[in-house]
Formats: C-alpha cells, sequence, structure tokens
C-alpha cells in the first residue's frame, strides 16, 4: 500500500499583515529632522488638540528648539518655530518651507519644499518616528 502525502504551500492561503503607520507626533518629527539635519531620535514630542508639538535640544550648542506641527491635507506638514518664548507665524506661504511625506511600507519618506522646488530629503522607519 502505497501512501499519497499531498503538501500544499502557500496555494489557497493568503495573509496579511497590517502595516502601523507614523503617528502625527511622528510625522512631525520626520518633517523637523528632514529640515533641520537632525537625528530623530533627539526629538521629544506630544499632541495639544489637533496640533503636534516637538522639541530638540541642539547637541552643538545646548539650545533648545520648540516647534508645532499641522497638518491640513493628506501627505502635508506646515511648521512654526517658538523664538523668544513666542510662537512664529505658519510657514504656509509659497516661498516657505513647506514638508511633505510619502509612506511606503515601514517607512516613510519626508520631502522638504521651498518656492516649487525640493531642497531636501530624508527617509526614517516607523521605528525612528516612534
Amino acid at each position: 500500500m502505497r501512501k499519497t502525502i499531498l503538501l500544499m504551500i502557500g496555494v489557497g492561503m493568503i495573509s496579511s499583515v497590517a502595516v502601523a503607520e507614523p503617528t502625527t507626533v511622528g510625522l512631525c518629527k520626520g518633517a523637523v529632522a528632514t529640515m533641520m539635519y537632525k537625528d530623530p531620535s533627539i526629538i521629544e514630542g506630544s499632541m495639544q488638540g489637533e496640533e503636534a508639538f516637538v522639541t530638540y535640544t541642539r547637541p552643538a550648542d545646548g539650545s533648545r528648539w520648540e516647534m508645532k506641527c499641522k497638518f491640513p491635507k493628506p501627505g502635508v506638514v506646515i511648521w512654526a518655530t517658538k523664538m523668544d518664548g513666542k510662537w512664529g507665524r505658519w510657514r504656509d506661504k509659497t516661498a516657505d518651507s513647506i514638508v511633505t511625506y510619502t509612506i511606503n511600507g515601514n517607512s516613510t519618506v519626508f520631502k522638504e519644499n521651498m518656492g516649487g522646488a525640493v531642497i531636501g530629503s530624508k527617509t526614517f522607519s516607523d521605528d525612528q518616528l516612534k
């Protein structure tokens, strides 16, 4: 008597993997890290209402920087910075630096745009944006 063993590998088996997208704070961290040429690991953040607030201490001189982000539409980050204890204006004019992002699986690509031209680009993994 012969035994027949049927081995089915991957036939009819479909699996899905949930991809976790960066949080709003993570997106703000990525945008600031791109614009300021910083490692996102030095940036801390929190949410206040619908705005993300981030801070970091610049290693070169120990100065503390505070910024906030808002997201007027998917894929766009508008930012403002605090100077001398007061919030500056939102950088949302044509000649201002505006950051766009694209989520690609487990990483996010940030592009800094100014005057219609890309002036900087960085890619960060989801782990870097936590």
